[in-house]
Formats: C-alpha cells, sequence, structure tokens
C-alpha cells in the first residue's frame, strides 16, 4: 500500500499473467505481468499518485527482466478513474475480457523494444 496521506492511497498487485486468471483473456507470454491498482480515494490526488507510480514503476518492471514483453491491467470496464491513469501512464487498450465473472477493459504496456520492433513480411528473418 503506498500513500503520501489518509486521502491518497493506492494498493498495488505485481504476480506473472501465468499464475493469474488473466492468463484465460488473452494469449500470455511465459514473463507477462499483471498490475492491479486499486484506488481508496478516486479523487486527483489519487490518481495523481497512481499516475506518478505507474510512470516509474512500468520501465523498472521491464528493465528488471529484460524478457518481460507485456505489463497487463484489467481494471472493472466502468472503473473509468482507473483506466485513465493506465492510459496517461502510457498502457493501451486492446480488449475487452470477463474476468471472474466480471466485465474487465485489457489494458498493455510493451517496452520500446517491442512497440518499435517490426511487423513487416519484408522485415522477417526467413
Amino acid at each position: 500500500m503506498v500513500g503520501l496521506s489518509d486521502e491518497a492511497v493506492l494498493r498495488l498487485g505485481i504476480s506473472r499473467v501465468l499464475g493469474h486468471p488473466l492468463r484465460g483473456c488473452y494469449p500470455p507470454g511465459a514473463r507477462d505481468l499483471a498490475l492491479d491498482i486499486r484506488l481508496a480515494e478516486a479523487g486527483r490526488s489519487g490518481q495523481r499518485l497512481a499516475l506518478g507510480f505507474l510512470r516509474t514503476l512500468t520501465p523498472a518492471l521491464f528493465a528488471a527482466d529484460p524478457q518481460c514483453r507485456r505489463v497487463v491491467a484489467a481494471p472493472a470496464a466502468a472503473d473509468t478513474a482507473v483506466r485513465q491513469v493506465f492510459e496517461a501512464a502510457g498502457f493501451r487498450e486492446t480488449g475487452e475480457a470477463v474476468l471472474l465473472g466480471h466485465s474487465v477493459v485489457l489494458l498493455v504496456a510493451e517496452p520500446t523494444r517491442i512497440v518499435n520492433q517490426s511487423v513487416a513480411l519484408d522485415d522477417m528473418p526467413h
């Protein structure tokens, strides 16, 4: 749990996707990570805290495990505050899924080396 004051607290969970219920929502990589963020206070202070934390944490996760290709989050589809925080931190929406009986939005961050990798057939090794 991280907090700057009693009003701005967030809870963070980090786990491998292969050991998380997210593994059934998309074809996961062996080193993919799942992030779960819960804002105790969804106001501006909580959002700023979470955004600053994600902007530091996400690149640190990729640096700590160079084989990690994705950091994935699955906030509730109705939780627009948390979705906006992830999007502002550089995560992109990739779809929706049902996770443990709830509708979620899949948000993904990938390291620059993956994002900039060409997918053109001419660039693929033969």
